[in-house]
């Protein structure tokens, strides 16, 4: 471990050791803050493939920005030694935890809470396909961090770091189909999330083996494990693990949002709303939980500790959960809980009946006894037939023995039924719509396997009125229709010469509107053809409620543009909403979104970039922190303009451009400005850092940027420039006092990719603030306006704007320059009008 070095970072101690790499325990020198750094082991770095799958896991976890994820600090190469800082979660891992011994109550806190991050992670596109108590943290709260993304890969992938066929995951908790080797989706980790709720409820992984294959083979072929095998208190929780490990992922939990929804709705009281999918492909099934009177009695009595464990039973929502999953599991499942007496043998029972939905018939013994729900219904000892009927759904029949009980409660849920209408119309061959969907078969027709329920049929034929009606159709009885078209009569020819104009402009705005033509282009709008039809018709209603749709649709394009990030567009959306109507009601809270978007803070080290007017992005940015530094010739190498040194404060966050600002991104503003594009020398645009470009330039850069984004953007002020360029140190060079070959791109640096002219921005090694070629490539452009010496110069950091204002700071050096010129105290000036092809700049965003 004391062998290893990595810049900008102090190992402490280690922390784990996996296969493929190590994570230490580490002081973050710039901030002096502990980390999690993670060094992969240098015997892989030979095979490029696992420096990929390394930076790879970097990437995505940069893109999955949640509070249940892993935070990246800074990826990189040092001496062949890939690593990768990350936030440092002290409160161990889940292994540990079940270790421990965990309540149900914290299993399933711990479920929602991963959940959560595979929700978000899912959302971005990306399967983690290596769920397991080792790959989740705990940070100093308690929560639940997941981390470890180094086999995850993008859902709409094209390329697989693993090809079909190999096997990717942990045995023990990979799902059948990374088993068998074949390609997978998010749900591969919903059934990776229920081998662990497994464990964490019994401390026990359900398959173990001797060998991995052996392991597979079971999660492919073994029975759904049960929990009743291990504590038969735990039986309440066996339908959520049915619903996420089984075998098919078609029957599996639809989403982690869907787990966390339903856990959220049991653990607050509410009737939780059920899937539609739940009900497909499955049978009426019977769960049944006889509880004794005495052991009911104890279970009322029972208590719950503050840590959610419970003294005696499972807690109360954990049968509610049961219930929950019952419902959730499919239609035609019903939930029996009987009570036994243990002592008195009782002559009669009293019946609970209900069902979701409400208002089903219950027929006991060809009796009916009202509809669901039904209370206290006292009923004999012994075998009774029950029959549940609902004109909507399947009827349900069964045998109910209520021999030596006191009270049975019976809850169903009740499966659609399906039927047919046969639709006739005269004239035949018209055009039918069931629930405004287009079928493909003209009249006389029979549309088979619909469910039952309320539906819509239309049917029309031209030359004729269409007909619409509403039919309630019913299980297993066809309807049948006959429908009377009458023939249309051509009204425009009683319309004056106004009402045919109005009729015009109110189907031409209908057009607009539908293809978001609100208010342009000129005279060809939604929202000014409206106008025009108030102009002729005042009261005429159906351009006022076109009016309110054109605000409305302009609310939508705001809020949708909040979502982009794209704030510029949405308060021009937004302000055109208002515009056009002054009381709209989603105006006050769209706007308080709009700036609370506007001013969220960002953290120190973290990489953004803004979304330009046109959808696009700006320049990667990166937060520095506030702090004091040295300024000047600390070193005593320099000139006599870098002196004196002194002590400057930086006093709050800003954002710097990690990189100079480059061809491609300078382009996109000469190209909106109608401004002539720089020279290139030939060297290249795109991704080349742009030159010839003077300070005037790149100050209009800086202000159209903010135009843009609707951030304030500018030129950075010397004193941040080199508190960011010298990244906490006080030496020569920002990576030491000497000179070292191919550190950065200068004509003495003696660098195999510089060839006497600029390179690619990013193409040396950042300094420890994550900032690209301070040293060399390019001079850059500053605020600040020249001075001989430092003196009288400020010490807040701000830009000094008193003394020579037609020429400004030059610094970094450049490809043309000697080493001394990149020094980090090294400055120079040029005039503002000055543009050469070794002068660039990079930008300063406020926060």
């Amino acid at each position: 471990m004391n062998d290893i070095k990595i810049p900008g970072y102090t190992i402490i101690s280690e922390l784990g050791r996996g296969g493929m790499a190590s994570v230490y325990l580490a002081n973050q020198n710039c901030v002096d803050r502990e980390i999690a750094l993670k060094i992969m082991d240098p015997s892989f770095a030979s095979d490029p493939s696992f420096g990929e799958r390394f930076i790879r896991e970097a990437k995505i976890v940069a893109q999955l920005s949640h509070s249940n994820i892993v935070s990246v600090i800074e990826v990189g190469v040092h001496e062949n030694t890939y690593y990768l800082a990350m936030d440092y979660h002290p409160g161990g891992d889940l292994k540990s935890k079940i270790e421990q011994g965990l309540s149900p109550a914290k299993s399933l806190e711990y479920m929602q809470q991963i959940a959560k991050a595979l929700e978000h992670a899912h959302g971005k596109g990306y399967i983690h396909r290596d769920i397991k108590p080792e790959n989740i943290l705990f940070n100093e709260n308690g929560e639940a961090i997941l981390s470890d993304f180094g086999i995850a890969r993008a859902q709409t992938n094209t390329t697989n770091m693993t090809a079909v066929g190999s096997v990717v995951g942990t045995p023990r908790y990979m799902s059948p189909e990374q088993a068998k080797g074949v390609e997978v989706d998010y749900k591969a980790d919903l059934y990776c999330l229920g081998v662990v709720f497994f464990e964490m409820l019994t401390g026990n992984v359900p398959y173990d083996a001797d060998t991995d294959v052996a392991i597979g083979i079971k999660h492919i072929s073994d029975p759904i494990p049960q929990l009743v095998s291990h504590n038969s208190e735990l039986a309440v929780f066996q339908p959520i693990i049915d619903t996420l490990m089984a075998k098919s992922p078609d029957y599996r939990c639809q989403s982690a949002n869907q787990l966390y929804q339903i856990i959220e709705t049991i653990k607050s009281g509410k009737q939780p709303v059920i899937p539609a999918h739940a009900a497909s492909n499955l049978d009426h099934t019977v769960i049944s939980s006889p509880v004794s009177a005495a052991s009911q009695s104890a279970q009322r009595h029972q208590n719950i500790s503050p840590t959610g464990t419970t003294k005696s039973k499972a807690p109360l929502f954990a049968v509610l959960i049961l219930l929950f999953f019952a419902i959730a599991g499919g239609a035609g499942y019903f939930l029996t809980m009987t009570d036994t007496a243990d002592t008195v043998e009782a002559k009669s029972a009293a019946l609970n009946f209900t069902s979701i939905p409400d208002g089903a018939a219950v027929i006991l013994n060809g009796n009916s006894i009202g509809v669901t729900p039904v209370s206290n219904h006292s009923i004999t000892h012994g075998a009774h037939k029950l029959e549940i009927t609902h004109p909507h759904y399947i009827n349900i029949s069964k045998s109910l023995d209520v021999s030596n009980t006191t009270s049975t409660d019976q809850h169903f849920i009740l499966k659609r039924g399906k039927s047919a209408i046969s639709v006739f119309s005269n004239p035949e061959n018209a055009t039918i719509y069931l629930d405004s969907n287009k079928i493909d078969t003209k009249t006389p027709f029979t549309i088979d396997n619909i469910e039952t329920g309320n539906h819509v049929i239309r049917v029309e034929h031209k030359g004729f009125f269409a007909k619409e009606v509403s039919i309630d159709l019913q299980t297993d009885k066809v309807e049948k229709l006959v429908l009377e078209l009458k023939p249309q009569v051509d009204h425009n020819k009683y319309l004056t010469p106004e009402q045919k104009k109005i009729r015009k402009l109110l189907a031409a705005a209908d057009r607009d509107l539908k293809e978001n033509r609100l208010a342009t282009p000129k005279g060809e709008n939604a929202y000014e053809r409206y106008l025009q039809v108030l102009k002729l018709s005042p009261q005429n209603q159906d351009a006022q409620k076109g009016i309110l749709k054109v605000a409305e649709r302009y609310a939508d394009l705001a809020e949708n543009s909040l979502l982009q990030k794209n704030y510029v567009k949405a308060e021009k959306y937004l302000e055109s909403a208002k515009l056009i109507n002054p009381k709209l009601k989603r105006f006050k809270k769209l706007k308080s979104a709009l700036l609370g978007s506007k001013k969220k803070g960002y953290s120190v080290n973290e990489k953004f970039q803004d979304r330009l007017a046109d959808g696009s992005l700006g320049p990667e940015m990166i937060v520095i922190s506030a702090g004091t530094f040295t300024m000047g010739d600390i070193a005593g190498k320099g000139m006599k303009h870098e002196k004196p040194i002194r002590e400057v404060s930086i006093p709050k966050n800003f954002a710097i451009g990690t990189k100079e600002v480059t061809f491609e991104e300078y382009d996109r503003f000469a190209n909106a400005m109608g401004a002539p594009l720089p020279n290139d020398s030939g060297w290249g645009r795109g991704n080349n850092p742009v030159i010839y470009v003077d300070w005037n330039l790149a100050k209009a850069y800086t202000l159209w940027l903010s135009k843009q984004t609707g951030f304030k953007y500018r030129l950075p002020t010397e004193a941040e420039w080199e508190y960011a360029a010298r990244a906490g140190t006080k030496t020569t060079y920002i990576w030491g006092n000497d000179l070292i070959m191919d550190m950065a791109n200068c004509k003495s640096c003696k660098s195999d990719r510089s060839h006497n002219k600029t390179t690619p921005v990013g193409s040396y090694k950042p300094n420890d603030f994550g900032l690209y070629d301070t040293s060399g490539n390019v001079w850059e452009w500053v605020e600040d306006c020249w001075n001989n010496t430092y003196e009288y110069a400020p010490t807040d950091g701000s830009a000094r704007l008193k003394g020579d204002c037609s020429q400004r700071v030059l610094r970094g050096g450049s490809w043309l320059n000697q080493a001394k010129s990149i020094r980090s105290a090294s400055r120079s000036r040029d005039k503002k009008t000055a543009h050469f092809y070794f002068f660039g700049f990079r930008v300063v965003r406020e926060l």
